[in-house]
């Protein structure tokens, strides 16, 4: 589907002028550990200037289902994803990152990277604008009917443009909104290259070094890969060991980060859950 640039010069102004508002409307906290990511979503947390965050997220095979069970020991036998990268801090206000992931989808050896500022707070609301772009190292097909047909390297990268809001309520409660507009650029016929959606995240603190962690994120809804686009779902944990950060989900996501939530087609009544854990440690440098 050819790239929608009448959508596009509308919905960047848009994104924009949100972005400022924010700067008008941002005090508060962000991640109740300091995390600058939820489980696929990222924080208003940043680094500090000169700190590296080493990270390695996995997420394993279906829980249950036909790809399942105990006869891939509930998933554990298997990968949806894996992704190790670095994450830096710039500056007070900003922070970047690059990584690789093997993928969940159609889409694998994603190559990625991501920049975030910080917009300020207000009246403990605290925001920040994401901008993110993934490009996909897997070798193309023949047919030019496949979704993993690349004819050029822009047809291979995707991008997000998130606005990423928070707020606490308390000490122990915290509440983050993050609206995003999507645009893939190699897409299959029926499909839209660009649309909005929206990540929902709650955490609860259950201790000084453990926090509950409840997120989903929603696209607009249609047909992807060959089945129906549906919102990725995912609880967990988080824990601060005082030297590495430490965290365990749930999720019906297969790819690893909110700008493959277009992808998914996760059916959660057909098991198609799983489990994963990441692992993150910051050095200053």
């Amino acid at each position: 589907m050819p790239f929608n640039k009448s959508f596009f010069s509308l919905a960047t102004p848009l994104l924009l002028v949100a972005s400022s508002l924010c700067v008008l409307s941002a005090t508060g906290q962000g991640n109740l550990l300091g995390e600058t990511r939820m489980i696929h979503n990222h924080t208003t947390s940043f680094l500090q200037k000169g700190e590296m965050d080493f990270r390695v997220n996995h997420a394993f095979g279906d829980i249950a289902g036909k790809s399942g069970g105990f006869d891939t020991f509930y998933g554990m036998d298997q990968s949806s994803d894996i992704y190790i990268g670095f994450d830096y801090g710039f500056g007070k206000k900003w922070m970047g990152g690059l990584g690789r992931s093997k993928g969940g989808t159609l889409r694998t050896g994603n190559l990625g990277g991501f920049v975030k500022y910080d917009l300020g707070e207000w009246k403990k609301v605290k925001a920040a604008v994401l901008s993110e772009v993934s490009l996909s190292m897997m070798e193309s097909v023949n047919s030019k009917e496949s979704i993993n047909y690349f004819d050029d390297v822009k047809s291979r990268m995707i991008f997000l443009q998130q606005i990423l809001l928070s707020t606490t309520i308390g000490s122990r409660f915290s509440v983050s909104l993050s609206p995003f507009y999507s645009h893939r650029n190699r897409v299959l016929e029926n499909e839209s290259n660009s649309m909005f959606g929206g990540a929902l995240g709650v955490e609860i603190r259950l201790s000084e070094w453990w926090i509950l962690q409840g997120e989903t994120v929603i696209t607009e809804s249609g047909e992807t890969n060959g089945g129906d686009r549906v919102p990725v779902y995912s609880l967990g944990v988080q824990m601060n060991t005082g030297g590495h950060k430490f965290a365990m989900f749930v999720s019906s996501g297969r790819n690893l980060g909110s700008i493959y939530a277009p992808y998914n087609t996760s059916d959660i009544a057909e098991g198609q859950y799983r489990f994963g854990f990441t692992i993150s440690r910051r050095f200053v440098l």
